[in-house]
């Protein structure tokens, strides 16, 4: 079981989990300086159309937890970072198409984005659009690349 979680927001917060059978990391990200749930769909994408390393900052305030992206073959593999840490708090790697459609269960926060009572960025419709239509494309190819 690989899981990607994003949790409901919460005002100024989100959980994003990351879950495998040897372990699990629950990042709490703030919704400031930046838009983690855009960016990280973003990276999704470009990781997706060829790109072989990515990286997205999770604000903890202070300091930040840092999701690198890698390409191997036909994974994704994960690594993150925090602030206090001299090596990865998790490591996994990921079916990459399994990965991404994972990624577009954020699609349910659409409703809860860009009202301050719970998330104040904006819902990245778009980026999340590019994601579902470059998620079909590769799993239509058959490469995974």
């Amino acid at each position: 079981m690989k899981v990607l979680r994003f949790s409901e927001p919460r005002p100024g917060w989100i959980e994003i989990s990351f879950m495998t059978e040897q372990g699990d990391r629950t990042v709490r990200a703030s919704d400031v300086p930046n838009d983690c749930i855009g960016d990280f769909v973003r990276a999704m994408t470009r990781i997706l159309s060829g790109s072989d390393a990515e990286q997205v900052r999770f604000y903890l305030e202070p300091g930040y937890a840092s999701c690198h992206l890698r390409r191997n073959g036909a994974n994704v593999c994960v690594f993150i970072e925090e602030p206090v840490e001299d090596k990865p708090v998790f490591e996994a790697a990921f079916a990459a198409v399994a990965f991404a459609k994972r990624a577009l269960e954020c699609r349910r926060l659409q409703a809860l984005c860009g009202n301050g009572a719970t998330w104040g960025t904006e819902y990245p419709g778009p980026e999340v659009e590019c994601l579902l239509a470059t998620t079909e494309s590769v799993e239509r190819s058959g490469s995974g690349q």
